[in-house]
């Protein structure tokens, strides 16, 4: 591999000094990659330029006017200031701007700590009042079950606005009114979107909050412990801050997990089972009819006394063991051995997606995240990655709204993802078989008016997914048996070798790969309810014990 570079990077002169950047980059990242922090707020990583707030304007030799580095591309042997008397004056002119109609109410607003203009005005310092105009005061209102908006605290970043568009494809929110009357609402009061909460996460002030988190303990309070989330497949990371084992809020953070900053309703607001009072803490052992507290000692004995008194009387199989898929693997393997032990072969779980006759039956390997943002035609079968699998519907949404990917979907359900599909092929139940036939080469007009859908759905789907070249194929839970077996193939039977093809099962528990893995195929689920019914029958005693 060439080690040449020069092509790759540039250089600046910031304050005299000259560096080299990444050639390309925006100018405020590159400074940043320096450790120069500018200050900002409608920037955001991952989000398009607004150059709104004007708080990261520089001076750039040979340009009249102060320049917004969020949105000025680095070029070689551009000199640039940003560290004047000028760029400080001009930072705290903008900040007297902002505090204009900005209620000073940081002791009781849930942002303090973690706002951004109370630490550019710490920063800054010396910022004049000089407007004595009356403020606009607008009471808070809940805009949702999870969030309220406290309008009068927004500084117009408009980085909701582009999350709400970019990142969730639901536009839910917008700007409203003109002028010193600009707010960031809705038209009807109330969010009709996904509630996902990745707009009060990006908001740099305290406009946009956590209902949850209202009147709760400050950011230093808590104690903060980084996690994955126990939902769905996609493993995201979360940090759940708490305070006296009591969890008050589940956030995301730039930099961590596969998720980075991205979280959907389920990991943001769904923790409430951890502080509910109904949580069984402590093992309970039936006793004379009654359940009684007990140690984990003697819970533990009196279960394996049980279990191997049956096993003994009715033999090893009168005995069901089943896994999880919404525990570690540690546990499943742990599982694994208690069947061991106890010599059963009823050792199963319940699935929630068929991944032994995909596993068998898949023609290529499981699609990654940097195949997803490479793929230029995205297919989703029998399935809706928004309910899915969140994170992964928000990755391949990111290069289908920026035109570098083509979507299509085939499913008997209306998927939400459909949205932005190029085509989608509405099914009739159980029709995913017959279209995956017709696109392997079968007749369109048979598949057509097997599946449900006109023939002509059929040969512009084939069409598409024979010209692609990078294709990722996501197949649902509503593919099964004969269906579930074409689509983990439908690269070979598409044909072409040249086509790079990989697949992606939108399994929906958290663990549901790993418990494939630990505990394998294992025996049908039923075999295993049978067994499960004869141990409750079994272990039923005749008298309280």
């Amino acid at each position: 591999m060439s080690t040449d570079t020069t092509s790759q990077t540039c250089t600046i002169t910031v304050d005299g000094v000259p560096v080299v950047v990444p050639a390309g980059a925006l100018l405020i990242e590159a400074l940043k990659m320096q450790g120069i922090d500018i200050p900002n707020f409608c920037y955001y990583q991952n989000l398009p330029a607004q150059a709104s707030c004007r708080m990261c304007l520089v001076r750039i030799e040979k340009m009249p006017r102060l320049q917004p580095s969020c949105t000025t591309i680095v070029k070689d042997g551009m000199a640039v200031e940003v560290n004047t008397p000028e760029i400080t004056d001009m930072r705290r002119g903008m900040l007297e701007f902002m505090l204009a109609d900005h209620p000073l109410d940081c002791p009781v607003c849930d942002r303090g700590g973690e706002c951004e203009l109370q630490d550019n005005v710490f920063k800054f310092g010396h910022v004049d009042a000089r407007f004595t105009e009356d403020k606009h005061p607008i009471p808070d209102v809940d805009i949702s079950p999870f969030i309220y908006n406290d309008a009068q605290r927004c500084v117009f970043c408009y980085r909701c606005v582009r999350v709400c568009d970019v990142w969730m494809d639901v536009g839910a929110l917008a700007k409203l009114n003109r002028g010193s009357h600009e707010t960031i609402g809705t038209f009807d009061g109330w969010l009709d979107c996904e509630h996902c909460g990745n707009c009060v996460d990006v908001c740099p002030t305290g406009t946009l909050m956590h209902t949850s988190y209202k009147y709760g303990p400050r950011p230093w309070n808590l104690d903060e412990t980084e996690t994955t989330c126990s939902y769905c497949a996609d493993g995201c990371r979360v940090r759940l801050g708490s305070r006296g084992n009591v969890v008050h809020r589940s956030v995301a953070r730039q930099g961590t997990g596969i998720n980075e900053e991205y979280l959907c309703v389920k990991g943001r607001y769904g923790f409430d089972y951890i502080n509910s009072g109904e949580r069984v803490t402590q093992p309970l052992i039936r006793k004379h009819g009654e359940l009684r507290p007990a140690t984990w000692d003697d819970a533990l004995e009196h279960v394996a006394k049980r279990l191997g008194d049956i096993a003994k009387a009715k033999g090893a199989d009168a005995v069901a063991v089943l896994g999880s898929t919404r525990i570690t693997n540690e546990a499943n393997v742990a599982i694994a051995i208690v069947a061991d032990a106890l010599d059963t072969t009823q050792l199963s779980y319940k699935p929630d997606f068929d991944l032994a006759t995909f596993m068998k039956s898949v023609a290529g390997r499981l699609a990654t995240k940097a195949d997803i943002a490479s793929a230029d035609t995205i297919f989703v079968i029998g399935g809706d990655p928004k309910e899915d699998q969140p994170l992964t519907a928000h990755q391949l949404l990111q290069p289908v709204l920026k035109g570098r990917s083509a979507l299509y979907v085939a499913s008997s359900r209306l998927a939400r993802i459909r949205k932005r599909a190029s085509q989608f092929v509405h099914l009739r139940p159980g029709g995913e078989a017959v279209l995956l036939l017709g696109l392997a080469g079968g007749s369109s007009d048979v598949s057509a008016k097997s599946a449900g859908c006109a023939p002509s759905d059929v040969e512009a789907l084939r069409k598409a997914l024979e010209a692609s070249r990078r294709l990722v194929v996501m197949v649902g839970s509503e593919c099964h048996g004969a269906a579930l077996e074409a689509a983990a193939a439908l690269g070979s039977l598409l044909g072409d070798g040249e086509r790079h093809v990989t697949y992606r099962p939108l399994v929906e528990d958290n663990n549901s790969v790993g418990a494939y893995d630990t505990l394998g195929q294992g025996v049908a689920y039923s075999e295993v309810i049978g067994a499960l019914g004869d141990l409750i029958t079994a272990s039923t005693p005749s008298e309280p014990t």
